[in-house]
């Protein structure tokens, strides 16, 4: 689709009639090539932060070392000696 919208532009610098038709045609197709790229990266977005389709590549599951880092943190937090008096 892509491949035909940039012919279609490129046709644009047609002179006359053609070029201006081709113009037009070329405009409008570059809207409809945007709502469908939205489209695909709002569905990959989906599929990789709702549904974890990253994870397969991760080393350890996402947010894990994270995780594990603020339980220690609190852990050793939670001691009264560093109390300022």
């Amino acid at each position: 689709m892509s491949l035909v919208s940039a012919l279609v532009i490129a046709a644009g610098v047609a002179p006359g009639r053609a070029g201006q038709v081709a113009r037009g045609a070329g405009a409008v197709m570059s809207l409809v090539l945007a709502v469908a790229v939205l489209g695909l990266g709002r569905s990959g977005g989906e599929l990789v932060y709702v549904h974890g389709a990253a994870q397969a590549y991760a080393s350890a599951p996402v947010g894990q070392d994270v995780a594990e880092e603020q339980r220690a943190g609190e852990d050793e937090d939670d001691d009264d000696d560093d109390e300022r008096h």
